[in-house]
């Protein structure tokens, strides 16, 4: 009987060990999708902040083109 559950033993042991290697495996996907994600995120993050600024660069320089076509329309100058 002791051989039985020797051999058992053996059996539980390499499940175990191959269900250990497989969950390596996973979390390193894991992480690896993780770091991925948040690199793109802060691409994201990056690319909406340039295109705020340059809205706000547009509003501006649409702001200050209209107040000079509108002083040059009665005669002012800026």
């Amino acid at each position: 009987m002791s051989s039985h559950s020797s051999k058992s033993n053996e059996s539980d042991l390499k499940s175990i060990k191959s269900l250990l290697k497989q969950l390596a495996k996973d979390f390193q996907s894991f992480s690896y999708r993780q770091l991925d994600n948040e690199v793109q995120i802060k691409e994201l993050k990056m690319t909406k902040e340039k295109g705020e600024s340059s809205q706000k660069s547009k509003k501006i320089c649409s702001h200050a083109s209209s107040s000079q076509n509108y002083d040059s329309f009665w005669g002012r100058k800026s």
